[in-house]
């Protein structure tokens, strides 16, 4: 049985992704923060920061695979520093992949990273577009793309970017954009928004854990860093809309341009999902509206 050891287990993606590492009978290991129990998991605790320990946990699991999802500076509002970002993770993850690099048989190294880390324009972002971050948690996240292309280029290591774009779906942070929205018209409350007026690529959760599950799958694969998205780009006005539409009787308000938008944002961000789909055999399969529907579903709601 194959061993998968997943960082930031507990987190929103990794409350999605180890239910379906336990379907696919895997011997999973989760590094986590909290005592978090999940079902079929050894949970190990430890911060990911506590560089001697999170090795010491690498050198006793000996894992065939790593999905290294613990990361810091999801929400803006709470302003992390620059430092703080970058030793979470940058310097973790270097860290982490030097553990591995340390075992006799390195294990495979699945990365996520943010579509942040590229420049937004009207046209799809490739996979080996030119790294301009956007912010100080892309610029953290960028520094780690670039180790981790180092590090596989040099036969150090087999690393698998995964560039992220706007994932959506069930156990989401409640302060993040869609989630807020579905609130506001389950509880039948007004929201403020921004112009809403920027185009996104969602991709909803089932669909980036089957990418991640392609890329442990993708063996010394030859590129090293995929996009996963739609492939669309959609307005978030568009989104928010379809959401409304969901519940046809609430009483929720959306304030539109009651907020100013970000200073300096990109109004547009779509992926180049072709090596995506070519390299590991991955294609998403939920449409927006399918994926704001089963979100609903999530909620508990019909």
């Amino acid at each position: 049985m194959e061993k998968v050891l997943v960082t930031g287990g507990s987190g929103y993606i990794g409350s999605n992704l180890l239910p379906a590492l336990e379907g696919e009978g895997y011997e999973i290991h989760s590094l986590q923060r909290s005592a978090r129990e999940v079902s079929g998991t050894n949970i190990h605790i430890a911060d990911v920061t506590d560089y001697v320990k999170t090795a010491d946990i690498v050198h006793k699991v000996k894992p065939d695979s790593v999905i290294h999802l613990a990361a810091s500076g999801f929400n803006y509002a709470k302003k992390e520093t620059l430092d703080d970002l970058i030793r979470v993770n940058f310097t973790a993850t270097m860290k982490l992949a030097e553990a591995c690099m340390a075992l006799p048989e390195p294990p495979k190294f699945v990365y996520p990273t943010t579509y942040m880390e590229c420049q937004g324009s009207e046209k799809p972002i490739s996979a080996d577009c030119q790294l301009v971050p956007q912010s100080e948690y892309a610029l953290s996240k960028s520094l780690s793309t670039n180790y981790l292309l180092y590090a596989t280029r040099a036969g150090l290591l087999d690393a698998t970017i995964l560039r992220l774009f706007s994932v959506y779906g069930k156990n989401d942070l409640k302060f993040r954009f869609i989630p807020s929205i579905f609130d506001a018209m389950m509880r039948g409350k007004s929201i403020e928004t921004t112009s809403l007026s920027q185009k996104r690529d969602f991709v909803y959760i089932d669909d980036v854990v089957s990418a991640m599950l392609c890329a442990i799958r993708a063996k010394g694969s030859k590129a090293t860093l995929y996009n996963v998205g739609s492939g669309k780009a959609t307005r978030l006005l568009d989104v928010a809309e379809t959401i409304r539409g969901l519940f046809p009787d609430s009483k929720g308000k959306m304030m539109i341009g009651a907020k100013p938008d970000r200073p300096n944002e990109a109004p547009c961000y779509y992926a180049d999902i072709y090596e995506t789909e070519r390299a590991l055999s991955w294609k998403a399969k939920y449409g927006l509206k399918q994926g704001l529907l089963e979100t609903k579903k999530a909620l508990g709601t019909q």
